[in-house]
């Protein structure tokens, strides 16, 4: 509402939903609050048995918390002032929050699963000890050159002065690298958190706090620098990835607020300046678009910034907070978000399915109202499916240091000598079957990580397994999944296996790590 408080009570005669333009009919709608749903615990895992789907959720309120703490994209400084707003949050936590602290630093790791536990999460933080990017902030900003004009017939000056240009732009190149290179590494970490949490039923929100988010793209090309490669096509992959798990991007900028002439930081009231925008409480987007619009005109770090936090939220029906300082103030409001959620399914009409990019508009008959809802999607046809794209599917849910909850598993592994028997049991409602020539057929890739102590790879074997039904044994096993008995030979000195699964026509990836005892 206008208070920016959730609004409870809304039904589906109340929404209108636009696929570009086009009213679409809505199939599904449901709604989600912080309510503990009530229904049966899931039952035990045999003994023995372990699963990529988290446990204990039952009873929980479908509307989960992740706070990941960036210090791989953070200075110091900033990273000290976002560790006391994040446990000052936590500290004050109600009971109907759900928070799970994530990090992401030299690698993503996560430091506390999801729990309303106060004191654990705050403890989790304590224990971090960030690890800085070696390229640090700074490779996202311009390299500092000093530049002086020779005395006419100085040759020796000249020579200098282009000397110092060389430097300046091979300074440059290598900033332009790193930056690069941090904003992939950053969106592979968020396509690992999705993975992670894309088991998870319902909303999720990720609350990113930041102090440079390191993507430099956007649909508002207005002050993006050109030296910066585009990262357009890796920003979508990631954007399905997490639209696909039904995660709510919250970036916050741990850098708090710039200093900005003709500006009181204890005023409530918003004041702009070119490039800037400067608020004593919060500045979040707003609901259409790009709002909160930085000013076109301006060129420098902050705009491209800010720019790539508001096309994070758009994407993914989140908000970006930046330019203050109550970074706990931003952080609250980001969970008070999933207090109340409206799912609003359709199937689009215009079957243009040539990978264009689709906006998707929703209305709501109340007045007052802002919609906070993913902006659109890329009109691709079908789920990659060659052996190139499958194969680089699993190599990634392999490397990422987090498990992949995609495809549900349960692997009940048994020793036998070198070998290491992997029983393996896949919910057949995720796999998806195809009824072709009078058999259930579907393919499911395995693939399975070797490795040491040390985390050394000492082995990996890949085995695609094309499964194929009669009608009778798919209706037989459709209540209790589908088995497969793997015998795995593990080299000498393997302690642990990471298991990945790929079901070729969703793309959905499950993955889980299996402890090789000796």
């Amino acid at each position: 509402d206008k208070s920016g408080q959730p609004i409870t009570g809304l039904k589906r005669e109340d929404f209108t939903v636009f696929d570009s333009g086009q009213e679409q009919k809505i199939q599904l709608f449901s709604i989600e609050t912080n309510t503990a749903p009530t229904g049966k615990d899931a039952p035990e895992l045999a003994p023995g048995t372990l699963t990529n789907r988290p446990t204990g959720f039952s009873g929980v309120p479908h509307n989960l918390t992740v706070v990941l703490i960036d210090s791989f994209n953070t200075s110091p400084t900033d990273h000290v002032k976002a560790r006391e707003a994040i446990i000052h949050f936590l500290e004050q936590l109600q009971p109907t929050d759900h928070v799970a602290i994530y990090a992401l630093g030299s690698k993503l790791t996560v430091l506390q699963d999801f729990t309303s536990d106060s004191k654990a999460l705050v403890e989790a933080v304590k224990k971090y000890r960030a690890t800085m990017s070696t390229s640090g902030s700074e490779a996202a900003g311009e390299p500092v050159v000093t530049t002086q004009t020779p005395a006419p017939g100085d040759q020796l000056g000249a020579a200098m002065v282009a000397l110092n240009q060389g430097v300046a732009d091979m300074t440059q190149t290598i900033a332009n690298f790193l930056t690069n290179g941090r904003a992939q590494q950053s969106l592979r970490a968020l396509e690992a958190v999705a993975g992670s949490l894309s088991g998870i039923p319902g909303r999720k929100n990720l609350i990113w706090v930041c102090g440079d988010f390191p993507l430099r793209i956007g649909y508002a090309q207005a002050g993006i620098d050109p030296k910066y490669r585009n990262l357009a096509d890796d920003m979508e992959r990631t954007a399905r990835a997490v639209n696909a798990a039904n995660i709510a991007i919250y970036p916050v900028d741990a850098a708090g607020l710039l200093g900005v002439p003709n500006v009181d930081s204890s005023a409530s009231s918003m004041s702009r300046t070119p490039g800037r925008i400067g608020r004593g409480t919060i500045a979040p987007t707003g609901g259409d678009g790009l709002a909160e619009r930085i000013s076109a005109g301006a060129t420098d770090v902050p705009l491209s910034i800010h720019s790539a936090m508001n096309d994070l939220a758009d994407r993914t029906g989140g908000r970006a907070f930046y330019n203050t300082n109550d970074l706990f103030t931003a952080i609250r409001q980001a969970v008070n978000d999933s207090q109340v959620t409206y799912m609003v399914s359709y199937a689009p009409t215009h079957n243009q399915w040539n990978g264009g990019f689709r906006e998707i508009k929703v209305k709501v008959d109340k007045p007052g109202v802002q919609v906070l809802s993913r902006k659109g999607y890329l009109a691709v046809p079908d789920v990659a499916t060659d052996a190139q794209q499958r194969r680089e599917a699993l190599v990634q849910a392999a490397v990422t240091p987090v498990t992949s909850s995609g495809l549900g598993l349960k692997i009940r592994p048994v020793r036998k000598g070198s070998t290491l028997v992997m029983n393996i049991e896949i919910d057949m409602h995720e796999l998806g079957f195809e009824l072709k020539d009078g058999k259930y057929e579907a393919l499911v890739d395995l693939f399975f990580v070797m490795r040491g102590a040390d985390g050394a790879t000492l082995d990996q074997v890949h085995q695609p397994g094309d499964l194929s039904l009669a009608p009778e044994d798919y209706k037989r096993l459709l209540p209790t999944g589908i088995g497969l008995s793997l015998p795995l030979p593990i080299p000498a000195g393997t302690a642990r296996v990471r298991v990945v699964a790929r079901d070729n026509a969703s793309g959905q990836v499950g993955s889980l790590d299996v402890p090789v005892t000796p």
